[in-house]
């Protein structure tokens, strides 16, 4: 590329630079050996000038590929790596070592690959592994599906370990497929691999997907045009003119898009030329999210990046509102690559509820049902869940001697606030009941606890910013399911106080909806969950209104929306909401 491309590419920098700075750049490139320029007065790496002339029947490829304990170059760790050097398709060597990354193989990177900690744990270190790659590479081309992220790890790993960075010229079956094929929406090598009909799929393991991108490697290169594969110069040049631009020049183009992003909640939309949606996403800071897709790419996004032509943002008054906006976008328009919120498993709950012959029954529930059973959760796993089960349960045959709706209560009180809060309030009673039920809460010695407050037929408030400044939104939530939704302004204190008691009447006995999508709720819940202890979350039991008017009235004051002028502090809203 030229020198001045080049400086915008390397300094992430977009408009015209300062003639006396690119004549010191040139200056270095023409001292440095490792660079040459071009008749054209292009610059690009010596290496990657050797041998372009020839056929590409001729040319030697490494294809390579990586496994690693997760999506996140520079946090996750190479557990594997492979590669195989073809010529004309055919395989002349492979490469193949585990890595010891130093770190715990989760159970989610284990049940994929099917390497272990006990596989890694006599396996040699990053920097022997890559000195080995390094010479099993030497100075050819480098293939690999979404290569940039397979480069991304090694470059880590090179900085950790004190080695050089792989500099040879890539080639990414990704971006090649892409132009080949631009009716495969979204290019993963399964989906690849698939489309020439090859009989091994990828399994998640370095080599053997190695082997299976060097397939589709030589079926795609056999898909280029015929004055296009004469030499490899003239196959680089074909592929790089057809993304109009080289690469990291899209990504300068880009990157001057996202600086006009606010760093504020909000949706973003990624769309291609033609208008159509390829992903949507939400965060509390747009810019950062959206910047991290073009600095970070993650394989699951294969061939987005290439696609991307133009950024959309919707702007929310808080991320609790991005994401219901991101879930009405996703449900509405399925783009291609939201496939974690299509297929994402719901995490499990504890149902409680009332049968006219068996009494009051327990069990847990991966989905929420629009019954009359109460809900609590949901719990990090599974067997979260059961053990709360199994410790209600305990108790409803421990207190069997108990009215109904004391043993309701008592177990309620257990799945939503936890056994010290049970102990507390039940303590000093007099009934063998209660006391059998209060030793069998002292003797756990874990408690795996939901949301605070539970979701045992309880309304949750969620108080957050909306957009424009200076109103808020209160929305009203029972088991998931979004009963609705207010927008409040600076008021005065008698409007306050109007306002929110007629909300806390009508959302506390409106019946709960049971059109409300699985998913949409699970994240409902989600959030709820992972927010139990932000002021912004507020449980509304009927029982103890008191308390959730308080924490609003404290929760609205700190956000503004009380009129200093009319109203003295949160007991004026109490005392307003109380009447």
């Amino acid at each position: 590329m030229s020198v001045a491309a080049l400086a915008q590419a390397a300094m992430q920098m977009n408009g015209e630079l300062p003639p006396s700075l690119l004549r010191l750049i040139e200056e270095k490139l023409v001292a440095d050996g490792r660079f040459t320029q071009h008749a054209s007065g292009n610059w690009g790496l010596a290496q990657w000038q050797q041998n372009t002339e020839d056929p590409l029947t001729a040319q030697v490829f490494v294809v390579l590929d990586v496994e690693t304990t997760g999506g996140i170059a520079g946090r996750h760790r190479i557990i594997e790596l492979g590669a195989v050097r073809v010529c004309n398709g055919e395989e002349i060597a492979h490469f193949n070592s585990l890595v010891n990354p130093g770190q715990r193989v989760s159970k989610r990177i284990w049940q994929l690959t099917g390497i272990s900690d006990d596989m890694l744990c006599d396996a040699p270190a990053a920097g022997p592994v890559l000195d080995d790659l390094y010479a099993f590479i030497d100075h050819v081309p480098v293939v690999g599906h979404n290569v940039a992220a397979d480069l991304n790890f090694l470059l880590s790993e090179a900085l950790w370990t004190k080695r050089r960075p792989l500099a040879n010229l890539t080639i990414d079956t990704v971006l090649l497929s892409t132009r080949l094929f631009p009716e495969i929406k979204r290019p993963s090598l399964e989906r690849l691999a698939r489309h020439f009909g090859l009989n091994d799929a990828p399994k998640h393991r370095a080599l053997t997907d190695a082997r299976v991108t060097a397939q589709c490697f030589a079926r795609l290169l056999a898909q280029v045009p015929d004055g296009h594969r004469a030499s490899m110069r003239t196959f680089v040049e074909w592929l790089e003119d057809g993304q109009g631009q080289r690469l990291p020049v899209r990504r300068a183009a880009l990157q001057a898009q996202i600086r006009l992003i606010p760093a504020l909640p909000g949706v973003y939309i990624f769309r291609d030329s033609d208008g159509a949606v390829l992903y949507a996403g939400k965060s509390k800071s747009l810019q950062r999210r959206v910047r991290s897709h073009l600095s970070n790419p993650d394989r699951l996004f294969d061939g987005m990046i290439e696609r991307l032509d133009r950024i959309d943002v919707e702007i929310t008054g808080s991320e609790f509102e991005a994401l219901l906006r991101e879930a009405q976008i996703i449900q509405e328009l399925q783009p291609v690559y939201n496939v974690q919120q299509q297929y994402r498993p719901l995490q499990p709950y504890v149902r409680v509820w009332r049968s006219q012959q068996a009494g009051i029954k327990v069990q847990t529930s991966s989905r929420l049902r629009p019954d009359d059973a109460a809900y609590f959760g949901p719990y990090r796993n599974r067997a979260a869940a059961s053990w709360n089960a199994r410790v209600a349960r305990r108790l409803l045959d421990a207190t069997a001697a108990l009215a109904a709706q004391d043993q309701a209560n008592l177990v309620f009180q257990f799945l939503s606030e936890g056994p010290e809060a049970v102990v507390d309030h039940w303590q000093g009673r007099d009934s063998p009941a209660v006391v059998g039920a209060l030793q069998i809460l002292r003797r756990l010695r874990a408690h795996h606890r939901p949301l605070s407050g539970g979701f045992a037929g309880h309304t949750i408030l969620l108080i957050y910013p909306a957009d424009p400044p200076g109103k808020v939104h209160l929305f009203f939530v029972r088991n998931g399911q979004m009963l609705g939704r207010e927008t409040l302004g600076p008021a005065t204190e008698a409007t306050l106080g109007e306002t929110l008691r007629a909300c806390f009447t009508h959302y506390l006995s409106l019946p709960e909806s049971a059109a409300s999508a699985d998913t949409i709720r699970h994240f409902i819940l989600q959030w709820v969950y992972q927010h139990r202890d932000d002021p912004a979350v507020i449980p509304v039991d009927p029982a103890r209104l008191q308390d959730a008017l308080t924490a609003a009235s404290k929760r609205l004051e700190r956000l503004g929306v009380v009129e200093p002028a009319t109203m003295d502090g949160s007991a004026a809203v109490q005392e307003t909401l109380l009447g």
